[in-house]
């Protein structure tokens, strides 16, 4: 059982934290920084490239990017968490695993072989996974979603990971206008399963130690239950608590007071105050779509996890300035650049370990507004304030052929030696490979 509460928002004037704007049913990137710089389009050029390459057309097969997954170390977590401040997992693109304080979270799993809302044509993943099933990974605690591109939003692999009997009460975090996908296309999921968050919208997550099908959902200091889904996806009934107990997990959401800890609101429930993270939504400079008349109508965020021990931020998807054609490093400084990752890093920094993509683009830099090239990301990294990152978004998918599948690690390693940034601070990992940090290695702070 989870208890959860939203946390007071900030305070908009001092920190400038603006929530998303939405105009006539459509959300924006408010920034000048979204706005692209190329005069040319290469409209032509990309549907000429997406018809006749990578997009649709199978690659030789190379090693320049290993998939070496270690599902022992992913496993053992649980047996060494009282060790562990984190561990960290890249499974291709931009499909991670964050172990954190017991958690097991998964972010933006692209996992099955296309991102297409058909099964026969379209992007396709070039990289194996690394894993044949979902019985072979721990139990996922919480989904984390970014957005609703058929690369982030994979509806064939969390159908895969709802079979799986361990994972059908685990917890969503996404963007708003995604909780209603989920439940038209996944009838096992209950609307309490399911958390939307705006820009800047934190939340706390507390585990408790006792097991029970019980949620319980406190909003503006009321408490009401209800039971969650079982596995016959059984509705709500009105019988007493100690018909409820059930062997399964399950999550429970409530408000949060800044002065003092949402367990004292809620009577007669024992809670690991160990066990808890705070959940945040933050901007991003993107775009949505699904379908042909949906663009933009649902957001775009990162999101960042924080315990006790160790701060960890995700992008998801996202650009920081858009700069013409063949722009030169020097030239890309007239340009205004994203500014909330310096507020991300203001508020929620330092952060131990970040993902940040680093693709796709190309010498045209038409996708420049809304996805980051290496000396961008390496901007984010330094931005947020992180002491370590790992690239995403790169060397698993065609990305319509507008990037060598090849090209985005030496751009990052040319990219850092300019930068003057030491190796370890901005590193290339393998598919699978598994980053710890121990928590004798990390400072225990108060969130």
């Amino acid at each position: 059982m989870y208890t959860v509460k939203k946390l007071p928002e900030r305070q908009k004037d001092k920190n400038g934290c603006c929530p998303s704007i939405n105009i006539n049913g459509k959300y924006i990137n408010p920034w000048p920084s979204s706005k692209s710089q190329n005069k040319k389009s290469h409209l032509l050029g990309t549907i000429f490239r997406v018809l006749t390459r990578k997009s649709f057309k199978k690659l030789p097969k190379e090693n320049y990017v290993k998939v070496d997954v270690d599902l022992k170390s992913i496993n053992d977590y649980s047996n060494n968490e009282k060790k562990i401040a984190m561990q960290l997992v890249w499974f291709g693109h931009a499909a991670t695993l964050l172990q954190i304080n017991g958690f097991n979270i998964l972010f933006d799993p692209l996992l099955s072989s296309r991102a297409s809302p058909v099964l026969f044509i379209g992007p396709y993943r070039y990289r194996s996974r690394g894993f044949k099933s979902f019985s072979e990974l721990p139990q996922i605690d919480i989904l984390v979603i970014s957005h609703n591109h058929y690369d982030h939003l994979d509806k064939k692999t969390i159908k895969e990971m709802l079979r799986e009997k361990k994972n059908r009460n685990l917890h969503i975090f996404c963007p708003i206008g995604l909780k209603k996908w989920f439940l038209k296309r996944f009838k096992k999921l209950s609307g309490n399963q399911i958390t939307e968050g705006d820009w800047w919208d934190d939340f706390e997550i507390i585990k408790n130690k006792s097991i029970s099908s019980e949620t319980t959902l406190c909003h503006d200091k009321k408490i009401t239950t209800t039971e969650t889904i079982n596995n016959n996806n059984s509705s709500p009934t009105s019988s007493s608590e100690s018909s409820l107990i059930k062997t399964i997990r399950s999550f429970s959401f409530s408000s949060f007071s800044s002065s003092t800890s949402s367990s004292t609101s809620i009577s007669n429930t024992s809670l690991d105050e160990e066990k808890k993270l705070i959940v945040s939504c933050v901007p991003a400079q993107h775009s949505s779509r699904r379908g042909l008349l949906d663009g933009n109508k649902t957001l775009w965020a990162g999101w960042t996890i924080k315990s006790h021990y160790i701060s960890f931020y995700f992008a998801g998807d996202t650009g920081y300035r858009g700069i013409p054609e063949n722009c030169t490093d020097e030239e890309r400084q007239k340009y205004p650049h994203s500014p909330f990752f310096a507020q991300i890093g203001k508020i929620y920094g330092p952060f131990d370990y970040a993902c940040i993509p680093i693709g796709p683009h190309n010498h045209t830099n038409v996708e420049t507004s809304v996805h980051v090239d290496p000396t961008d990301a390496i901007n984010i990294h330094k931005d947020i304030r992180s002491r370590r990152s790992i690239p995403i978004h790169w060397g698993t998918v065609a990305n319509y052929c507008t990037i060598e599948i090849t090209h985005d690690p030496k751009e990052l390693q040319q990219a850092m030696i300019k930068s003057g940034l030491p190796p370890e601070e901005f590193d290339i990992v393998y598919i699978g490979q598994v980053l710890k940090v121990l928590k004798k290695d990390t400072i225990k702070t108060k969130i």
